[in-house]
């Protein structure tokens, strides 16, 4: 009974509907329908594009200079163009100077340390030429400590008024290194050569100054 009570009550409002009724509710789905189409078709639009962008920039080949349009663009701007075979080389030339240039400063530097002074290869005599006893050994005791070798001592035939260093040419190397140990005693030394046929390397005669 309520069923039909229902069906009936429903007719019965369909019936009371009018025409007029149904135009401004129909006129609104009818643009609500032509939007929603648009739109759609706007996003599939948007996307179809999109995907022709990123593909086109992904499939496009790559750009290659042509060599010829550079050389003359380059002789035009007088800039030199280097085949690959000039930058090899030059890149050769350039490595092989390099490895010279390390090889020759590692020889200097090996022959620099060759050239560092054995000071207990020279034999050295000193000579007290003053009266005041036990220079000798005095001086010969600050050479021993400056790293030569341990000089002869003994008394000189004459008096001298400076100290004085008597070095063979041969030996000439050592007269620097002489002289700063024996300043530290004697600040006016001096030094001279002397014949080869000297029995010692360098005599060193002690003077009164």
């Amino acid at each position: 009974m309520d069923i039909k009570k229902n069906t009936s009550v429903l007719i019965e409002s369909l019936k009371k509907i009018k025409y007029q009724d149904l135009i401004y509710p129909g006129i609104f789905m009818f643009f609500f329908i032509i939007i929603l189409i648009i739109f759609l078709f706007a996003v599939q639009f948007i996307s179809k594009n999109m995907n022709k962008v990123f593909s086109s920039e992904s499939d496009s080949p790559a750009q290659v200079l042509n060599r010829e349009d550079y050389e003359s663009i380059a002789k035009k701007l007088n800039i030199k163009v280097l085949d690959t075979e000039e930058q090899t080389t030059t890149a050769s030339i350039e490595t092989a100077v390099a490895v010279t240039t390390n090889s020759e400063v590692a020889e200097v530097a090996t022959s620099s340390a060759s050239q560092v002074l054995d000071k207990r290869s020279i034999t050295i005599v000193v000579q007290n030429s003053t009266a005041k006893a036990g220079a000798a050994t005095i001086l010969a005791k600050a050479l021993e400590d400056g790293g030569f070798t341990k000089p002869k001592t003994g008394n000189a035939d004459k008096l001298y008024a400076t100290t004085t260093i008597f070095i063979k040419e041969s030996r000439s190397n050592y007269t620097a290194s002489l002289l700063e140990e024996i300043k530290k005693i004697y600040p006016a030394v001096v030094a001279t050569t002397t014949p080869e046929s000297t029995p010692f390397d360098a005599t060193i005669i002690i003077g009164t100054r």
